[in-house]
């Protein structure tokens, strides 16, 4: 039967042990003292590496310095703005298929957005807003609050 688990031991707790331990060069009962933690705890979190040696997933094909070529071509001008991911790519020489270059453009933080439309104003509604406007200049916070 496995041990049970009383409790989980914070990433700043696990830090807190491995430089109290191998920097400052403590004993494992003078640690567990100290975080009061279990012996077998500090002697299990010495024992761990620092960081995880697992990693999860498929690297990502597509790297840092490649994706930031990809954003500055992607934001250089209107056009490249509105061009397809897989044409931008394409001008910066990476082959990926648009979902990878979605992620891609994801993680360099670049979103896209369809722009809006513009209201078109003519002259008489020009006039219509500005003799609105006029004609409530004067009206207080009380006056707009009894049109809402």
């Amino acid at each position: 039967m496995p041990p049970i688990k009383t409790r989980e031991t914070s990433y700043k707790t696990r830090c807190q042990v491995q430089a109290l331990r191998n920097s400052a060069g403590w004993t494992y009962a003078h640690i567990a003292e100290d975080q009061n933690l279990p012996l077998s705890t500090v002697w299990d979190i010495c024992q761990a590496p620092a960081t995880p040696t697992k990693r999860k997933g498929r690297p990502f094909s597509i790297d840092s310095p490649t994706r930031g070529c990809l954003v500055a071509t992607a934001t250089h001008d209107a056009v490249h703005r509105q061009m397809p991911f897989v044409e931008i790519a394409a001008l910066c020489g990476v082959e990926a298929n648009e979902r990878t270059l979605s992620k891609a453009f994801a993680l360099e933080g670049y979103k896209r957005r369809k722009a809006r439309k513009k209201v078109f104003l003519t002259e008489e509604t020009k006039r219509k807003r500005l003799w609105f406007a006029l004609a409530r200049r004067h009206w207080t916070r009380e006056d707009w609050r009894r049109v809402v």
